[in-house]
């Protein structure tokens, strides 16, 4: 049977290895992950840029079609 001692001595070499394996996945999968950042922030970037293309030219569109619908006295169409 084993005595409380031994169960310690058990506690103790399992969480040693514990850390060594958890260390060891850390360091093998970190670089991975600032991959994974850098990519994820080059998006957001490029996501930016596109909705502010878009908004900007649809405000444009939006002006032209008002300034049409006033020379033309014509009534602006109802959300569809």
């Amino acid at each position: 049977m084993l005595t409380k001692s031994d169960l310690t001595n058990i506690k103790n070499i399992v969480l040693e290895n514990n850390e060594k394996l958890s260390s060891d996945i850390l360091s093998e999968v970190r670089p991975e992950f600032n991959y994974i950042k850098k990519d994820i922030k080059k998006i957001k970037n490029d996501q930016k840029l596109i909705v502010d293309f878009f908004d900007h030219e649809y405000l444009k569109l939006r002006a032209r079609v008002e300034r049409i619908e006033s020379v033309l006295s014509i009534k602006p169409l109802q959300n569809l």
